[in-house]
């Protein structure tokens, strides 16, 4: 950190700093393979994802080296929000986490529910938590990527 901060004050450089990179092999739904019940736990008081694909990643650097004089540090995101919750969900055994932890008391008082079935799910339930459309309208570009649950990577072949 305290190196992005020289190269920003001393050679006017510019610093991306990305939220939940995914497109290739890093697909959102894959992740759910990290999440042990106490992980998820954890989770479930804040939903809020927020993602950035690789190709949109690329075309954000392109338009920093076009354009010297975007500089300092900025947030790169799709400007979405998605419910991780959602996400993790489609994996069997997440879903026998959750069903576990909806045992306890404080986890169906959090989550308004039983069963799974029941738990709601989308972006409805999550809050937006990051903002990058400084840097989009900067760049004077746009994400062209977002995540679809039940659709594949536009850039895998």
């Amino acid at each position: 950190m305290d190196a992005e901060v020289r190269a920003i004050e001393k050679y006017n450089a510019c610093v991306l700093n990305l939220v939940g990179l995914w497109g290739g092999a890093r697909c959102p739904r894959g992740w759910a393979r990290f999440y042990t019940k106490d992980r998820l736990r954890t989770r479930l008081n804040d939903r809020s994802l927020h993602l950035v694909h690789g190709a949109d990643v690329a075309r954000a650097i392109l338009a920093v080296v076009r354009d010297r004089t975007i500089n300092g540090r900025w947030l790169v995101s799709d400007q979405r929000v998605y419910d991780m919750l959602q996400i993790v969900l489609c994996d069997d055994r997440v879903r026998g986490l959750l069903s576990e932890l909806l045992e306890e008391k404080d986890v169906q008082a959090l989550l308004h529910a039983t069963r799974v079935e029941d738990v709601e799910l989308g972006t409805m339930c999550v809050t937006r938590r990051v903002d990058s459309s400084h840097f989009w309208d900067r760049a004077a570009i746009q994400p062209l990527y977002v995540y679809a649950l039940d659709q594949p990577d536009p850039h895998v072949i």
